[in-house]
Formats: structure tokens, sequence, C-alpha cells
């Protein structure tokens, strides 16, 4: 269960203490390292967020807020800070990313946010002149190699003279199609490969 409290960042002066540099004055500090491999451009990211300001105060409607983002899209309706802050996270990752006010929640996405972003009110908005915290757990992703659909099929005809046919399902890549990665599903694929290890299927 996502629990921003319990990763976020120490408020005061020093609240970025122990964050790497990324491109674009985003830094970013990982608090789960996450299983599998990490994400990338084109990939479909399930996330779930919470956004606060450096002295505590949350941003967003509630903590907890689900979306997906795709990396790399063009319009993309996130904001570049969070779209980059999150790419390379592996399933079941947390990860805190600082993100500045100009790679973060503008005006212009702003208006693109309002179902998960608090209002700023009338005049100024601190958005426009602090550095932001998301705070991000990776709940899934689809890969983009595998956005044409369901799994690919193949047939084995070898041993249709013995009356049988032999489907693959799938590729090395993609073995299941178009279906999302998670931590679940990467569990049950390391006790499948743990099995065949054994001979036992």
């Amino acid at each position: 269960q996502f629990s921003a409290s319990a990763a976020f960042p120490r408020v005061g002066p020093n609240y970025d203490e122990g964050f790497a540099s990324g491109a674009n004055g985003i830094r970013y500090k990982d608090f789960s390292a996450g299983v599998g491999k990490e994400t990338k451009d084109g990939d479909v990211l399930r996330i779930q967020f919470a956004l606060f300001l450096p002295d505590g105060s949350i941003v967003s409607r509630f903590e907890g807020v689900e979306e997906k983002v795709t990396i790399g899209q063009v319009p993309n309706p996130y904001p570049p800070g969070l779209e980059q802050g999150i790419k390379g996270m592996k399933v079941g990752g947390e990860r805190a990313i600082i993100i500045p006010p100009e790679m973060g929640w503008t005006q212009k996405y702003r208006s693109l946010s309002v179902k998960y972003l608090r209002s700023c009110g009338g005049g100024s908005c601190p958005l426009d002149n602090s550095p932001l915290i998301a705070q991000v757990k990776l709940i899934g992703f689809q890969k983009s190699e595998c956005a044409d659909g369901g799994a690919p099929v193949s047939a084995d005809l070898s041993q249709m003279k013995q009356g049988k046919i032999l489907l693959k399902i799938g590729s090395e890549i993609c073995p299941e199609g178009n279906v999302e990665v998670t931590e679940d599903r990467l569990k049950a694929a390391s006790m499948i490969d743990k099995l065949k290890a054994a001979g036992k299927l």
C-alpha cells in the first residue's frame, strides 16, 4: 500500500540530502529499488504519487493519486520533471523526485491536472517559484515493444505427421503480449523459472 509519509524526505534546509542529480536540475532518491527491468521511453507506467512543497505542505488532492504516464509521449499532459524523474524505475520501486519549478506544474500543466492537484486559488501560486517533491511508487508498466496488442502466436508443424501442431504463444520479449508488468507477474515468472531449473516443469 502506498504511504507517502514512510519515504518522505526530511523537511527543512537539508530536505534534499542524499539525492542524486539528474538532467535539467531534477534530483531523485530511491527508497525502494523495485524488481525487474528498468522502464524506458515509450513504456506506459502506472504510478501512485503524492506531491509536496519543501515545507511539507501537500499539493496533490490526496496521497496515492494513481495515474498512467507514457514516457516520451508528445504532447504529454504531465510535466517533464515527473516524466523524466520516473524513467528508469522498476516495478515496486519507490522514489522521491525534486522537481525545479520550471520543470514542474507550471500554469500550463496545472490546467491539465485539476482532478488531482489542489487549486492555488487567486493570485500567485507557490508552484511557480518553489521546487516540488513528487513521491512515486511504480505499480506496473506496459512495454513499448509490446504495444501492438495480443501475444504473438507461432505454429510448429514438425510433428504434423503424428497429428500434432504445437502452438507457441508469445515471444522472448513479449511472452504474454501487451499486458502490464507487475510485481505479482514477476514473482510468478521467477517461481516458474526456478521450477524449470529444478526439473519440476
